[in-house]
C-alpha cells in the first residue's frame, strides 16, 4: 500500500469515527441492565454509579506464530459520585512457541473514566478514559516503564434495537517504542427474547509511523440477570491472518436503581 493510499485510508477512518461520535452509538441507559467494558477490543462510556462496583474477567486464546493463553483479564470498577475508579490487575499468561515456553504477569494498572456528557434519556453517553500501566510484570511481558494512556469514548442509542460504541485513544510508546493512535468501532443489536442477548461486530485500527494494525471482531453476550452478564467473542488481524478467542463474565454489586422521589400527595 502506498503512502498516499495510506493517508487516505486513515483520514477515512478518523472521518468516520467522527461520525459515530456525533451520530450513532451503544445503548447506555441508566444501568438498569449491567454495563460492561467487556467483551471486544473497545470500551464503553459508561460511568458506574456511586457505590456500584463491578468485577470484569475472562480468558483468551490468541495463535500466531506462538501460541498465547491469557487468564484473568481482570477490571475491578467502582463508582464514584463524580468518576469511577478501576484497578487492571489483567491476566497470567501462558506462551508457547517452537523455541520455548514462557509464562508470567502481566503490567498492574490504574484507570479513571470521567464522565463528560449524559443525556437524560440515555441516548448519548461520552466520557474520558485516563490510564495508567505500572512495569510490575513478569520479565517477558513488562514495558519496563509506566504508560500512559487516554481515550474518548462515545456510546449512543441508534435505536431501541441498534447501537454503536466509538473509542479514540492515544497511548504513549514505553522507552523507544512508537506512540500509538487508535480507532475503534463496535456496532451492535439487542436479540429479542427472554435470553437478553446482544451481539457485535467491530473493527479497531491501530496507527504507528510503521506498519498499521487493522483487526475485526464479532461476539455475543448473554444477561441472566440484571446484574451478571456472560460472553465470548472472536477476532482476527487482516494484516497477518492473527487470531484469537474469548470468553468472560462480568458481575455487579451494589447498584440501588434510579431515586424515587415522594412528591407528598
Amino acid at each position: 500500500m502506498n503512502m498516499k493510499r495510506l493517508l487516505q485510508l486513515k483520514l477515512s477512518l478518523v472521518l468516520l469515527a467522527l461520525l459515530a461520535v456525533l451520530g450513532w452509538s451503544r445503548a447506555a441507559g441508566a444501568q438498569p441492565v449491567i454495563a460492561s467494558d467487556r467483551p471486544g477490543l473497545g470500551t464503553g462510556a459508561v460511568v458506574l454509579d456511586a457505590g456500584t462496583i463491578q468485577l470484569e474477567a475472562g480468558a483468551e486464546l490468541a495463535i500466531n506464530d506462538e501460541r498465547r493463553f491469557s487468564a484473568g483479564q481482570i477490571v475491578v470498577r467502582w463508582g464514584l459520585p463524580f468518576a469511577e475508579l478501576q484497578a487492571l490487575v489483567n491476566s497470567f499468561v501462558l506462551s508457547r512457541s517452537p523455541d520455548q515456553a514462557m509464562e508470567g504477569f502481566e503490567d498492574l494498572g490504574l484507570g479513571v473514566k470521567i464522565p463528560l456528557v449524559a443525556r437524560e434519556d440515555d441516548s448519548l453517553q461520552i466520557s474520558m478514559l485516563a490510564s495508567l500501566s505500572l512495569p510490575t510484570g513478569s520479565r517477558f511481558l513488562t514495558t519496563d516503564e509506566a504508560v500512559p494512556a487516554v481515550a474518548l469514548l462515545v456510546d449512543r442509542a441508534v435505536s431501541e434495537r441498534w447501537s454503536v460504541s466509538t473509542n479514540l485513544g492515544y497511548t504513549a510508546g514505553p522507552d523507544a517504542q512508537q506512540d500509538v493512535w487508535s480507532v475503534i468501532l463496535t456496532p451492535g443489536a439487542s436479540i429479542p427474547g427472554p435470553l437478553n442477548l446482544t451481539a457485535f461486530v467491530g473493527y479497531a485500527g491501530f496507527f504507528v509511523s510503521g506498519p498499521d494494525r487493522h483487526v475485526v471482531e464479532a461476539g455475543l453476550t448473554l444477561g441472566p440477570s440484571s446484574d451478571l452478564q456472560l460472553d465470548a467473542n472472536w477476532g482476527i488481524d487482516v494484516d497477518t491472518g492473527d487470531f484469537f478467542v474469548g470468553i468472560g463474565f462480568a458481575r455487579r454489586w451494589g447498584w440501588r436503581g434510579p431515586k424515587v422521589y415522594d412528591s407528598g400527595e
